[in-house]
């Protein structure tokens, strides 16, 4: 019984982890469907304009497709950040059953999982830079109508 509570123990913190990484995935779900949305409202609108008349939305739409790009990065690093964490519950399980030492393997799928949650940090920030790139050109056009 010991054992048992032990183990469970040990496999919470993969779970709390994963859970808490799920709750950054769907914030990074609903920026990317944003940009993706603002990407395509651009669009729309650099074809329906004149051509001298698009230049600026055409930075704002290289902003736009990079911060998707780089926002499926980080969706990507999440996801696998998440598989990892996963499989550090069936290792600690194989050590505690089978009384081997996978100490190595749950190290490393624990460093790649907080890895993917770094990572995204940093793509998060790049993207909120991005953002208000486009947001101080958007406010400056805006200003130079009056």
């Amino acid at each position: 019984m010991t054992d048992f509570v032990l183990l469970l123990q040990a496999s919470l913190s993969p779970i709390v982890l994963i859970s808490g990484v799920g709750l950054i995935l769907l914030t990074l779900n609903n920026r990317i469907s944003r940009t993706i949305d603002n990407t395509r409202r651009i669009c729309r609108e650099i074809s329906a304009s004149p051509a001298d008349a698009a230049d600026g939305k055409r930075e704002d739409l290289v902003i736009f497709y990079s911060r998707c790009k780089l926002l499926r990065l980080s969706a990507v690093a999440l996801t696998a950040s998440i598989l990892t964490s996963s499989l550090v519950i069936p290792v600690l399980m194989w050590m505690h059953v089978a009384g081997q030492s996978l100490y190595t393997a749950g190290v490393i799928l624990l460093s790649v999982s907080i890895g993917g949650i770094v990572f995204c940090a940093f793509s998060l920030l790049i993207d909120y830079v991005l953002t208000l790139k486009v947001l101080a050109r958007q406010v400056d056009d805006a200003l130079r109508c009056y």
